[in-house]
């Protein structure tokens, strides 16, 4: 469930020393009213109890030593940026998800994001840059009022602004980026266009056109290998038309050079 020995050590500041009848750390049940979930492997490791509401960790350290983890103390929260569809909030959106495996609890507050007329981006209904955290609800959950879930959870906000910034900042709206992606095309077809012009001769390019007059080619990728569309109109090419050196040209071409070339006719 937890990495027992990283809590251990992440949570040092806590321990107190602990004096046992025995210095066997694995056969402390009955003393503790607990039941073990870990054994200590070696001296050095620990070994793990837990009773309806907390962890107790016992390891040796400076004499024995023990800790004591309520269940309620024990969530991870992590905080993102959504951009894409993922089937629950329209996105984009802020999404701060808290699971608790101890507890079994789990529950999201996720925030519109959105750009005001000056193009700044708002979480809800301020600047994200100010650094204000929303109020989060997170009702479902046993922890949600205790001051220290909510002392973490403002920590963690704080630290992930830095990364929420930019990433917020770099985000366009799908309109937006719709226009970038068809002017970054258009400008790949020009492109390419002007390298066909002197690829092919007027005869060649009158025969593709009519080869590929018969095709339905709304479709991107049936606009790839168009030599062999070409190729299966030989019979009515012009008699004066040298189609070998025609088809090895479209076999040589490029998806964007195919593309480009089908825009042309």
């Amino acid at each position: 469930m937890y990495d027992w020995n990283a809590l251990w050590h992440t949570h040092q500041g806590y321990r107190t020393g602990y004096t046992a009848p025995q210095d066997d750390i694995n056969n402390l049940a009955a003393e503790l009213g607990a039941k073990q979930i870990k054994a200590a492997k070696n001296r050095g490791d620990i070994a793990v109890y837990q009773t309806d509401d907390q962890f107790i960790l016992v390891g040796h350290g400076d004499g024995l030593q023990i800790l004591s983890l309520t269940r309620h103390t024990l969530f991870d929260i992590n905080i993102r940026f959504v951009s894409q569809d993922e089937g629950h909030t329209p996105p984009p959106y802020i999404e701060v998800l808290v699971n608790n495996p101890a507890t079994k609890e789990q529950e999201a507050w996720r925030g519109a994001v959105r750009r005001d007329n000056e193009g700044h981006v708002l979480l809800e209904n301020h600047l994200l840059s100010e650094g204000i955290m929303p109020a989060m609800d997170f009702d479902s959950l046993s922890f949600t009022n205790h001051a220290h879930f909510r002392d973490v959870l403002y920590s963690a906000w704080q630290k992930a602004l830095p990364r929420l910034l930019p990433e917020t900042e770099a985000w366009q709206p799908e309109a937006d980026r719709g226009l970038v992606q068809q002017a970054r095309y258009l400008a790949l077809i020009k492109h390419e266009q002007a390298l066909l012009t002197r690829l092919f001769s007027d005869a060649e390019r009158q025969f593709i056109a009519q080869a590929l007059a018969k095709h339905k080619l709304d479709d991107p990728s049936a606009c790839r290998g168009l030599w062999l569309k070409i190729e299966a109109n030989l019979m009515e090419a012009d008699p004066d038309l040298n189609i070998e050196p025609l088809l090895d040209k479209m076999r040589k071409l490029s998806y964007a050079q195919e593309l480009a070339l089908i825009e042309s006719l």
